[in-house]
């Protein structure tokens, strides 16, 4: 039976199971779990809060979603605390100029389970359950990320989101829930300065949370083992994750070295420090709005994209998610959808970074990129990729580009092929990935690039070759050939192959 949705006085009908529990509701969750929620704080009495008025210990807001069972009932809840959902609705919607109900973002909800409902078992053959810390987008609440972070929580991670006050447009205080602590916008006087300070924070905020994971995990129902004192969470291999700045946090901690951060996503931030530079040896996945490649984009100089791109030397996906803005990978656009917002001719900034992509699509899309891509961190070697990272599938996921400098090893050890808009594939680790595995093969194929340099086909006279991919059978190895500049770079060009070797 095909479920009826209405967002913003349109019909939608679904196949899939995302579906509104209310009109004035965000999206039931979908996955093989429900979702649960807890909320607390933590305090770095080691270090300052950047940019507090006075001087104050690093504060931070802490919401937890973990899995539930499927049969534990979802009831609606507020989606913002009333005060926050008071002082968004003033700070952001009505300064845009948005035609929204009255308290209608009060009476928003998000379907979760009751509050002490006790975290699922893990799978079968697991003690623990895969851990992602997350952080949000600069001057942004984590609370507009609940129902992303929820759905990934459904689908069999425990997420553990964090902001700070200062540096967050709007933040609860913890001590008292009718005070909304506004963000110090005299930090904007010098931007990119106050930029740096807050990536730094950031950084220092993802390791404190990884640090005290045990004392988070006790704080989530059933969490705990009985008989012996052990969790529920993974917290030797966790994932990092980031909208915008808390992207590039997510990336700047894998590049501190730390060994419990075992792979990292980017939601459309830009990577900052020396990150860009030194790199970091875990998976990462950049996904990046409309327009955002290696080669084009207005945000491709000073985003260290390409830059830190060279210095990862592990799995890495550039993913481009057609039709997105920057707030397309938040629940800004579905928010707006699910409130029926209707938008004016003089709506500022917001309609510029949230209005293209559905909404519920965005979300779908979202949750099943990164809940791949986390799973085969999680997971490790030994296992094939799953389709939706093995290759681009234009099918069921039009929306989405796989970037030419995406360069992945299949778990068998076979370079994977990649194919972008331009029909190019990533030589980036094809050559060298199996070097030692294959010294025979490769032997021979020097042999035949050296014949071949005295006697090169018609097409190629003008250019020394490149190997652009090799593909090993217990018969033959594959060669595909490609036109190359007269000086050998890491760049990667788009021309289709133009030779195929397979006689060895």
């Amino acid at each position: 039976m095909v479920k009826i949705c209405r967002i913003g006085g349109i019909l939608l009908a679904l196949a899939r199971s995302i579906q509104c529990a209310s009109p004035d509701s965000m999206p039931a969750v979908t996955g093989t779990y429900g979702a649960g929620l807890v909320v607390t704080s933590l305090s770095d009495s080691s270090r300052q809060a950047v940019f507090a008025t006075i001087p104050t210990s690093r504060l931070l807001g802490v919401s937890i979603f973990y899995p539930t069972s499927k049969a534990a009932d979802a009831i609606n809840q507020p989606y913002f605390p009333a005060s926050l959902a008071l002082a968004f609705d003033a700070e952001h919607l009505e300064a845009s100029g948005l035609s929204i109900p009255n308290s209608t973002l009060e009476r928003l909800s998000i379907p979760l389970a009751a509050s002490n409902t006790s975290i699922a078992s893990p799978a079968a053959g697991n003690s623990s359950w895969p851990t992602l810390l997350f952080n949000p987008a600069y001057f942004t609440t984590r609370h507009l990320y609940s129902t992303l972070l929820s759905h990934l929580a459904s689908a069999g991670y425990v997420v553990i989101a964090f902001d700070s006050p200062y540096d967050s447009d709007l933040f609860l205080d913890p001590a008292n829930s009718t005070n909304v602590m506004q963000g110090n916008s005299s930090a904007d006087a010098d931007e990119m300065s106050w930029i740096n300070l807050d990536y730094d924070a950031r950084v220092q905020d993802f390791v404190f949370v990884l640090d005290n994971l045990a004392d988070l995990a006790a704080l989530i129902p059933s969490c705990y083992h009985s008989g012996d004192d052990s969790s529920c969470l993974n917290t030797t291999h966790v994932g990092t994750l980031g909208h915008s700045i808390g992207g590039a946090a997510a990336a700047g901690a894998a590049g501190t070295g730390d060994p419990r951060i075992i792979g990292t996503a980017n939601l459309n931030g830009a990577n900052l420090g020396n990150v860009v530079s030194k790199g970091f040896n875990v998976p990462y996945l950049l996904f990046t709005a409309e327009g955002q490649n290696s080669s084009a984009g207005p945000l491709i100089n000073g985003t260290g994209w390409n830059e830190v791109w060279d210095h990862i030397p592990a799995d890495k996906w550039w993913l481009i998610l057609d039709d997105a803005k920057h707030y397309s990978f938040s629940d800004l656009p579905l928010m707006l959808e699910v409130m029926g917002v209707t938008w004016s001719n003089e709506t500022g900034d917001l309609e510029q970074i949230t209005r293209s992509l559905s909404g519920i699509r965005g979300l779908q899309i979202l949750v099943d990129f990164v809940g791949a891509f986390f799973g085969t961190c999680f997971r490790g070697g030994g296992q094939p990729l799953p389709r939706i990272l093995a290759a681009p599938d234009k099918e069921e996921w039009p929306e989405v580009t796989f970037d030419v400098r995406t360069s992945v090893l299949d778990k068998q050890g076979q370079p994977a092929s990649y194919t972008s808009r331009a029909n190019s594939v990533n030589p980036g680790q094809a050559v060298l990935g199996r070097m030692l595995e294959h010294k025979k093969e490769l032997v021979a194929a020097h042999r035949w690039l050296k014949d071949l340099g005295t006697n090169p086909p018609a097409r190629t006279r003008k250019r020394p070759p490149l190997i652009l991919k090799l593909t090993f059978t217990k018969s033959r190895t594959l060669f595909n050939v490609i036109p190359f500049p007269d000086r050998l770079t890491s760049k990667l060009y788009r021309h289709p192959p133009i030779h195929t070797y397979s006689d060895l």
